[in-house]
């Protein structure tokens, strides 16, 4: 599913920058900070290097399952310390689009189900990467769709 996000991404990257556009467009006239407005751009740089960092997570062991330690408490009764996933983990993020990226597949590499909030001035990139990961991966059947982000989305 990690591997396919970077395919994902490249084949829809005119339909991102279009609503990363609009975002930045939006905060603009919003008078939003000149930092903030530079985290907000979601630019091909931006992508590429989600990309590889994408690319360095799938090479990383599987977290889940592995035993941490042992020990032998009497004849026969082993007590063993095995990492496992967190179970949901809520995130709360500035506009930032490659967060979203990099959140939800660090969530999914852990085993773990993710609540995402990112920062309203991202609103249409977010909702284009939500909606396009979701048609196309099938990530859950009760995958909900974010408050802000219902509606046609253009797929």
């Amino acid at each position: 599913m990690i591997k396919n996000l970077c395919n994902i991404i490249g084949n829809i990257v005119i339909v991102i920058f279009k609503a990363n556009r609009a975002d930045i467009n939006r905060a603009e006239q919003e008078n939003l900070a000149a930092p903030l407005l530079k985290r907000l751009r979601f630019t091909k740089g931006k992508i590429e290097e989600s990309c590889k960092g994408l690319e360095s997570l799938i090479q990383l062991d599987d977290p889940v399952g592995v035993t941490l330690s042992a020990i032998a408490l009497d004849e026969g009764l082993n007590l063993y310390k095995v990492s496992c996933s967190i179970g949901v983990i809520g995130v709360v993020f500035e506009p930032r689009p490659d967060a979203l990226v990099q959140i939800s597949c660090l969530c999914l590499k852990s085993g773990n189900a993710v609540f995402l909030k990112g920062g309203s001035e991202a609103s249409a990139t977010k909702c284009k990467l939500f909606f396009y990961h979701k048609e196309r991966e099938n990530i859950h059947a009760d995958l909900q769709n974010p408050p802000h982000c219902r509606g046609d989305q253009g797929f």
